[in-house]
């Protein structure tokens, strides 16, 4: 173990040491204060993590003045009326309700059918119905029987003889057929 450690260092140049302590050092920290300190999400550090995108500027006057309030309803407006990013957005929401309705009647019974399934721990996946995943496993199934052995033929040559064993591909044909 340490001589490969040893061979490992030794194939690396200065700057990479230097990279893997920093790194290695920077995570021990990070996990330790982790262990150590509780991890709480302060509103003081919003603001600078905001863009200075001017639709934010009252979001931001608020979060100066520590009206968090104020602070939320705005950034709620802004992420509301912002141009959408993804393909689907919460001013196409009455439209695709209104579509999937109409192109899908049994729709809602069907999610609610479904959420009420999964409230019930049992799931659907990859097309599998009402798998559940707070039980063991079942047992596994045996393994298949191994194929039989695949026969040695012996061919004479002069006095003496040779074994070979045949051709896969046409002892399968032969098997298949008999």
């Amino acid at each position: 173990m340490i001589r490969r450690l040893a061979a490992r260092l030794a194939r690396m140049d200065r700057t990479e040491i230097a990279w893997r302590a920093a790194t290695a050092a920077r995570t021990s920290i990070e996990r330790a204060s982790a262990r150590l300190v509780p991890t709480a999400w302060h509103r003081e550090h919003l603001l600078g993590a905001l863009s200075q995108d001017a639709g934010l500027s009252t979001a931001r006057l608020a979060l100066s003045d520590r009206r968090w309030d104020d602070a939320h309803r705005e950034l709620a407006r802004h992420f509301a009326r912002a141009p959408r990013r993804f393909v689907i957005g919460q001013s196409d929401k009455d439209a695709v309700v209104a579509r999937i309705a109409t192109d899908f009647p049994g729709a809602a019974r069907e999610a609610a059918a479904r959420a009420d399934r999964i409230i019930a721990g049992q799931y659907d996946l990859l097309g599998y119905r009402g798998l559940r995943f707070d039980q063991p496993a079942p047992p596994a199934l045996p393994a298949p029987p191994a194929p039989p052995a695949l026969p040695t033929l012996t061919e004479p040559i002069g006095a003496g003889g040779r074994t070979r064993t045949a051709d896969p591909a046409l002892m399968r044909r032969v098997l298949s057929t008999s």
